[in-house]
């Protein structure tokens, strides 16, 4: 199947506005529930989340 498509020249798939709300809503859930660190921990093992803002990394 997946070589036959390969064959077809335009394709469409038209994704429901539900399951793109359902992953958008889904993917910023996981973002805030994610820790954030300082930019020296970025490249450690211990950086689990995102990245504090410079901004506010100088207030920490």
């Amino acid at each position: 199947m997946m070589l036959a498509r390969g064959f077809v020249r335009d394709t469409v798939r038209i994704i429901p506005a539900a399951e793109v709300r359902e992953a958008h809503e889904s993917w910023l859930t996981l973002v805030h529930a994610t820790p954030r660190v300082l930019r020296h921990q970025e490249h450690t093992p211990t950086n689990l989340g995102h990245a504090v803002p410079a901004s506010q990394e100088e207030q920490s």
